[in-house]
């Protein structure tokens, strides 16, 4: 059996609707703009998706982007546009294209494509998840 040496070990926090989940710290690089803040772990969803507001604060236009369309899981539809940029997770930095939302979004989510870099551990009933860069 697989033996994972956790790089970080969090404990769910309570969102904005008041429900734990599994909420990561991330920093966003974009040029010239730097924010940290909260996303939901979604590993149903297939792309990372955040606000645009981050694109529009780094001086850049959001529809300058590829776009893409979102639905979600209760089918709502959105559409975002992709930029250049950098997520950094405890000590591991990922740089790649980021889906950016038009609109404001319920949760800022971090999916699949930059979940693809970690080994993830759930402990549900805890309350707890972990993370290891992929090696």
């Amino acid at each position: 059996m697989p033996v994972v040496d956790f790089t970080l070990s969090l404990m769910y926090r309570y969102d904005a609707g008041g429900a734990l989940a599994p909420l990561l710290p991330v920093r966003l690089r974009l040029v010239g703009y730097e924010a940290e803040f909260l996303l939901l772990v979604d590993t149903g969803a297939e792309r990372t998706l955040l606000e645009g507001v981050h694109v529009r604060a780094a001086g850049l236009d959001v529809f300058d982007g590829q776009p893409l369309a979102f639905q979600g899981f209760l089918g709502a539809r959105t559409t975002a546009y992709l930029h250049k940029a950098t997520l950094v997770i405890g000590d591991s930095e990922v740089e790649t294209e980021i889906a950016f939302s038009t609109q404001p979004l319920a949760r800022q989510v971090l999916g699949r494509d930059i979940l693809a870099n970690f080994v993830l551990g759930l402990r549900e009933r805890a309350s707890e998840f972990y993370l290891a860069a992929e090696s």
